[in-house]
């Protein structure tokens, strides 16, 4: 649709800004202007407009019909230039009553088919050359409350107009003094041969006549005069008739004198020729042309009529001085329009106006009555937007950086439905755009540096998300989530699971290891070393790897065991991630966990791989699975991690298609523990929509998720994008600097171009632009000007690539404060547990793994077995495991009077041989030296 004008709109003028894109074409700009004015009946003004802050370019008309018109067609030649209305308080062609203004007419001098200077071979030799330059200087340096207007108001003239004139582009001026000249020479061969020639006959015709008409003035006695003369005889004159005789001779000879002057005068008028150059002259008489009046106003305030009492000569002294300023303006004005005089051809010529104020509400009164004729080449030279080059040297002259390209129509009709996410505007035309359903099966990656409209873009996106089923949102951050939680649909507030890590009151739980999940315990050990081996990619090996599966492995066991035994309260019981960093390190917590499972491939890697090894061995394996593990105990990391039962289940919540807002707020938690954290459930979830893989493609659940930052989640395999896709995850990448990702990972860019179909790209930074400005088929620079909440969208719609688009994001006025309050509250009992029980939970965890160890079979007194009698087998908890040795520090041992010398002998060899783990043996003394009655062997020795 094109562009409405604003209801409060009073004023008929448009501001138009010049792109800086733009490559002038003279012949381009004539064919515009030839159709720029509809009829005489619509008068059009072109109008450069100073002041002390801006120099503007205004095109008004007296309809909106005509000023529609003069936009569309600017644009056809000017497509990137943008266009404003002008509002009264914004017009400069406004005369206040406290201002006054002084104002004179440029009219053209000279003959009227001669052109004015239009510098087109000029500029074909110089293209930097533009004279409208020098206008623009001259409203420069302007006081403050002063305001410079040239207004060129147009109205076509007669398509014939040019037809008196149009013999002089094909005639030379002289060929008419050739013939009269023929002719002369012609009649004077013919005078020799003629006894009296005409010359003399027209002399004594006009002698006769001027006798004639002489006759009553010349006295009487000059008649007897003649006769005494013709008689021989000598005339008898007095003294006075001598005196009259000398004046009548004179007086005749004067009169011939003059005869002669003015015959010649009438001779040389008839003979004289004005000399033309005929090409100038066909420049001018074969374009269409205008009517026009150029005005100039100056406008400034009436200072002296605020002056207190200071007497009528002050007054007049500061009233004069105010004029002779504005006519200084008006002079450097005047003098700006003298490049476009020639000397052998037309020029300007001013002419004081009087009562100028009358003209600003009917400049376009008398137009149609003018005689100044401005051809379409001339128009284009006096008015025209600057070229792109000279744009950032033109002080005070707005322009507009960025590119612009409309809204494809197939798409524009595809989303004309949707609600807008923003508005594509190009060449006059607004059109609306909205995410249809395909845009959210698409993986897209959205750019643009901080504060320039990408969160805006993505609050769109989670809002149209939410009313098609699930969303998933990551933000590091933290604001990203905050809005969000404001604009949930009424309908689906129930299905809001919001993860706050910086909540000092509550914590979700999250346990890979949780059994209670229904996840089998290969498949969730694999998914879990998965991602932990992406977010360690650089310090992840073999070894530490074999050393870190089995621990999960033996700990899933213990848990299922935990569970089995005692199905409600076993799962508050379970082991989490925060074990594996004990049953590594601590031998009587290990054996105690040994024995309560039944798997012997574990039990057997256990006695005949970990065990055998020496301390330093053991502690070479373990140290890269301790590090990485430790990670996980800091304090927001414990919560989350050390809880026993997961409070969040990704199966379930795809499923029922929840809406799950992860705020990480790294800036309370820490950088590290975000990045961890986010990661660490970014990839259980993908873990979990790969499971989707056994169902039918169009029983998936399509999930968008949105990462914001996605840099900061270390880890992520991005390179999974594609097969992710077949699973239902589509994946919204944020991101500021593709630079940082870049020097992060040489890889992770090109990985994450080769996945993407949809781009998003708000400004960025000059090497992030010149990586992406083929990828949009734009300009390096559209993508450096491009205006803040503004981007470029290049989509894939409609079964094909759709072109790139500009769009101008609109904000959410979607705000429910109270809904997103009663969302957190909720989320916060639903599937988090309070700080404090967590912290007694994991201090319980923790003092159970210090004071954990192995049932130590009970040892009989001097009771020796017969040979024939089999030896014992001790009781199983739960059923036969292979056993692994004792513990060289049971929690109760044996007293020295109950043992037999061996077995007393075998104990105290154990005990020098096995040193490893003795601060946590000494911790494990110190805290179980009150439990140590109910720790009693409860089996009997072989």
């Amino acid at each position: 649709m094109m562009l409405e004008p604003q209801q409060n709109e009073a004023v008929l003028a448009l501001l138009v800004i010049p792109p800086s894109r733009l490559k002038k074409e003279q012949v381009a700009l004539e064919a515009a202007m030839q159709s720029l004015v509809l009829d005489k009946k619509h008068p059009l003004s072109l109008e450069l407009a100073g002041t002390a802050e801006r120099r503007s370019f205004i095109l008004r008309a007296t309809t909106r019909t005509a000023l529609d018109h003069a936009e569309a067609v600017l644009r056809s030649q000017y497509p990137q230039m943008e266009v404003r209305p002008l509002y009264p308080h914004e017009d400069p062609f406004v005369l206040e009553p406290y201002e006054a203004v002084t104002a004179v007419e440029l009219v053209t001098g000279g003959q009227t088919y001669m052109p004015l200077r239009t510098w087109q071979q000029e500029q074909e030799r110089q293209e930097d050359l533009d004279p409208l330059q020098g206008l623009l200087a001259a409203l420069s340096r302007l006081p403050e409350h002063t305001r410079v207007i040239s207004q060129l108001a147009l109205v076509p003239a007669p398509p014939a107009w040019s037809r008196r004139d149009a013999r002089k582009a094909i005639e030379s001026p002289l060929d008419k003094e050739r013939r009269a000249m023929q002719i002369e020479m012609a009649e004077m061969r013919l005078n020799r041969e003629a006894v009296i020639s005409t010359p003399i006959i027209i002399a004594l015709g006009l002698l006769l006549l001027l006798f004639l008409a002489m006759r009553p003035l010349i006295p009487g006695w000059t008649w007897d005069m003649l006769t005494d003369l013709l008689l021989g005889r000598v005339p008898q004159l007095s003294s006075e008739q001598v005196l009259q005789l000398i004046l009548l001779i004179g007086g005749i000879f004067c009169a011939i004198l003059l005869f002669w002057g003015v015959g010649a005068f009438i001779q040389s008028k008839l003979k004289e020729r004005r000399a033309y150059d005929t090409r100038m002259v066909a420049q001018r008489v074969s374009r269409m042309a205008y009517k026009a009046r150029l005005r100039l106003y100056v406008i400034g305030p009436k200072q002296a009529s605020y002056l207190d009492d200071g007497g009528l000569l002050k007054r007049l002294q500061e009233r004069w001085k105010e004029t002779r300023e504005r006519k200084d303006m008006l002079l450097r004005l005047i003098a700006a329009y003298r490049q476009f005089d020639r000397a052998n051809g037309a020029y300007f010529q001013p002419k004081r106006i009087r009562r100028p104020g009358r003209l600003f509400q009917r400049w376009h009164r008398d137009v149609a009555r003018s005689q100044h004729l401005l051809t379409v080449d001339a128009l284009a030279t006096l008015w025209h937007l600057p070229q792109a080059d000279a744009l950032p040297e033109l002080s005070l002259v707005e322009h507009r950086r960025a590119r612009t390209m409309l809204l494809p129509p197939d798409l524009a009709r595809q989303v004309a439905h949707l609600r807008p996410v923003g508005y594509s505007e190009h060449g006059g035309y607004r059109l609306p755009f909205g995410l249809d359903s395909t845009f959210f099966t698409q993986h897209t990656l959205i750019a643009g540096k901080s504060g320039e409209g990408k969160s805006t873009f993505m609050e769109h996106i989670a809002h149209d998300a939410m009313k098609l089923g699930g969303l998933m949102v990551i933000d590091p951050h933290g604001d990203l989530c905050e809005h969000i939680l404001h604009i949930v649909p009424e309908y689906r507030a129930e299905d809001v699971v919001f993860i706050d890590l910086s909540d000092p009151d509550a914590a979700v739980g999250l346990n890979p290891l949780d059994v209670t999940l229904g996840r089998g315990r290969d498949k969730a050990i694999s998914d879990l070393l998965k991602t932990l081996a992406h977010i360690w990619a650089t310090s992840w090996g073999p070894r530490m790897e074999n050393a870190f599966e089995m621990s999960l492995r033996t700990l899933f066991e213990a848990n299922r065991v935990l569970v089995a035994r005692d199905p409600l309260e076993g799962p508050r019981q379970q082991y989490t991630l925060l074990d594996v960093l004990p049953i590594l390190t601590n031998e009587n917590f290990c054996h105690a966990i040994l024995q309560q499972i039944d798997d012997d491939y574990l039990h057997r890697w256990w006695r005949e791989y970990y065990e055998p090894l020496t301390l330093m061995q053991q502690r070479e394996v373990i140290n890269p699975v301790i590090t990485k593990v430790a990670k996980f105990e800091s304090v927001i990391a414990r919560r989350i991690i050390g809880q026993p039962v997961s409070t969040i289940n990704f199966t379930q919540m795809i499923e029922e298609r929840k809406i799950i807002l992860f705020k990480l707020a790294k800036g309370v938690v820490g950088a590290d523990v975000a990045a961890l954290l986010g990661a660490s459930m970014l990839g259980l979830f993908q873990i979990t929509l790969e499971e989707q893989g056994i169902k039918q493609e169009i029983e998936r659940v399509r999930y968008p998720i949105i990462l914001d930052e996605f840099q900061t989640l270390a880890g992520v395999d991005y390179g999974a994008l594609a097969e992710l896709r077949k699973y239902g995850a589509t994946f919204f990448l944020a991101t500021q600097s593709l630079e940082y990702l870049q020097n992060l990972d040489p890889l992770l860019l090109p990985t994450v171009l080769a996945n993407v179909k949809q781009l998003v790209i708000f400004n960025l930074s000059a090497q992030d632009a010149e990586t992406m400005y083929r990828e949009l088929g734009v300009e390096r620079d559209d993508i450096l000007n491009l205006d803040m909440h503004t981007c470029y969208v290049r989509l894939s719609a409609l079964q094909k690539r759709q072109p790139t688009f500009s769009l101008k994001v609109t904000p959410l006025d979607i705000r429910n404060v109270e809904q997103a309050e009663s969302i957190r509250t909720r989320s916060r009992v639903r599937y988090a547990s309070s700080v404090g029980l967590v912290d007694e939970m994991l201090r319980e965890a923790m003092v159970r793994g210090i004071r954990m160890a192995p049932v130590q079979p009970e040892k009989k007194k001097k009771k020796a077995r017969q040979p024939s009698e089999p030896a014992r087998q001790p009781e199983a908890v739960e059923s036969p495991v292979i056993l692994l040795p004792p513990a060289t520090e049971p929690v109760t041992e044996p007293v020295a009077e109950d043992m037999e010398p061996q077995e007393e002998a075998a104990v105290e060899k154990k005990r020098k041989r096995r040193k490893r783990g003795k601060g946590g043996k000494k911790k494990a003394e110190a805290l179980v030296a009150a439990g140590e009655e109910e720790e009693s062997p409860s089996e009997e020795g072989a």
